[in-house]
């Protein structure tokens, strides 16, 4: 289970790895909200901020954590509460993985998506429309009846993938970030924010006819902050910084050689022959591959380290029966 240790070991580990100073660690003391949506909606910044969870169910998590994250069902699922009281600069992020197409909805929001606040919402620009309910993925900075800031079609979330969303408040600049880096800005017009901070959906939105998010939600975070662009990128590498082996005793799979000095990453299965192994970048792309068509479908396997550029990557294999991964640090 995820928990306010795990977070802060994180947090010691992007600092270990990263070289720097406790001094520029500032921007954690703002955390405002965190929702690790490992089985309930309980803050676990200390701010007792707690939500809702409703038509939830628990899932795998973003970093393969069994009951890590919620699944909304695309129809009445939201984790809610009271809107927040935010100031004018602020950070609101977290992890959403995208099934198919959902009916328009606030990813996260602080306020009424219908005239109030703002946050990630997804449609489509000129919308789908089964049953007269605009559906889509496409990425928008929403300020509640007033603005809608589109971007072009890379800001669509993937079907099937995590993405990393953080939407950064500067007075009046809005930022959007994917996977922590920066793509573009909107200027900020919202009304002040009544109603529900919310993920996923609200109990308006869905009341008026809309339905929730259809997917995964994991790692809500609420800064009282404007981060800066490295402190974003800080917040979305911070779980992919533990070096700890994952065993996914469904798979049956063991990562071994991630920790500091060791040439290699090898891939232990159990159980059943590995059919796919593979090393992806922070960003999901993948660096080294190795799978059946090459020869594998044998129970170990391994690949060299020594190729690799200093960063933070993911090591993951593939077997009949699921998949299994680790985070590790080449320095």
């Amino acid at each position: 289970m995820k928990n306010l240790f795990k977070l802060t070991l994180s947090i010691f580990l992007v600092v270990l790895g990263a070289n720097t100073s406790s001094a520029q660690l500032t921007f954690w003391n703002d955390l405002y909200l965190y929702y690790p949506l490992n089985g309930s909606g309980l803050d676990l910044s200390g701010n007792n901020l707690h939500g809702q969870a409703l038509e939830v169910t628990p899932t795998t998590g973003v970093f393969n954590d069994p009951d890590g994250a919620f699944y909304f069902n695309g129809t009445n699922s939201m984790v809610i509460r009271n809107a927040l009281e935010l100031g004018d600069s602020v950070t609101m992020a977290g992890w959403f993985y995208s099934e198919a197409d959902s009916l328009a909805c606030g990813l996260i929001y602080n306020g009424n998506t219908g005239f109030s606040g703002y946050g990630a919402f997804v449609k489509k620009p000129f919308g789908s429309i089964p049953n007269g309910s605009w559906m889509g993925k496409t990425l928008v900075i929403l300020q509640g009846g007033v603005n809608e800031a589109y971007f072009n079609n890379e800001f669509e979330l993937p079907t099937n993938q995590w993405k990393h969303i953080a939407i950064v408040r500067k007075g009046p600049i809005l930022e959007l970030y994917l996977n922590g880096e920066f793509q573009s800005t909107a200027p900020y017009m919202a009304n002040p924010p009544v109603g529900e901070f919310s993920v996923g959906s609200s109990t308006a939105h869905i009341l008026t006819g809309y339905g929730s998010f259809k997917g995964k939600i994991d790692e809500i975070m609420v800064f009282r902050s404007a981060l800066q662009p490295q402190d974003v990128q800080r917040v979305f590498i911070s779980n992919l910084t533990e070096n700890k082996p994952i065993i996914n005793e469904k798979v049956e799979v063991k990562i071994l050689g991630t920790t500091k000095g060791s040439d290699e990453i090898v891939f232990v299965s159990n159980k059943f022959n590995l059919d796919e192994v593979s090393i992806l970048d922070i960003k999901g792309r993948t660096v080294e591959i190795e799978n059946s068509t090459n020869g594998l479908g044998q129970k170990s396997y391994s690949i060299s380290k020594r190729n690799l550029n200093p960063g933070f990557y993911i090591a993951k294999a593939m077997t009949s029966g699921g998949s299994t991964s680790v985070k590790f640090i080449v320095e």
